[in-house]
Parts: structure tokens; C-alpha cells; sequence
């Protein structure tokens, strides 16, 4: 679960401080069960770092999901049908 090759692939602190969180709560110490804080970052999306511009992402959420939804429904209506 927490190896030490695991925390190293995945460079991240978070992962461990996961793994520190998950065993104090196990313990049921309630000594040790505190919030931690870190500190706040603002981390914004810029067009440097977006993959998709904002006109792109409303439509793919407001219309392509949607249809795609829709079009696995009719296609799971439509093999019901064949097999009844």
C-alpha cells in the first residue's frame, strides 16, 4: 500500500501524509487525531497549462456528454429489443 518505491515513483508528500492520516484514524488515538494544515496556493488554470479552451469544455459538457449518454441508452434499448 505505502512503499517506500511507491512514495518514490510518485514524488509526492501527499501520498504519505494519505498513509499517516489513514493510520492515526485506524489507531482511534484521539490524541492524534488532529487536522492538519498546509498551506493555501492558488493554483488557476491558464491557457498555457489548459489542454481545452473554456468554449471547448462547456461543449463537450453541455452537449457531447449528454448525446453520448443518450446514444448508449438507445443502443442498450436496441439490443434488449433484439434479444427479446
Amino acid at each position: 500500500f505505502m512503499s517506500d518505491e511507491l512514495i518514490r515513483a510518485s514524488n509526492s508528500a501527499y501520498n504519505l501524509e494519505f498513509a499517516m492520516s489513514a493510520a492515526e484514524w485506524l489507531s482511534a488515538n484521539e490524541a492524534l487525531l488532529e487536522i492538519r494544515t498546509r498551506s493555501a496556493g492558488v493554483r488557476e488554470l491558464t491557457h498555457e497549462t489548459a489542454i481545452l479552451s473554456p468554449a471547448a469544455v462547456m461543449f463537450l459538457n453541455l452537449v457531447l456528454l449528454p448525446l453520448g449518454i443518450a446514444l448508449a441508452g438507445i443502443i442498450r434499448i436496441r439490443r434488449r429489443q433484439r434479444v427479446s
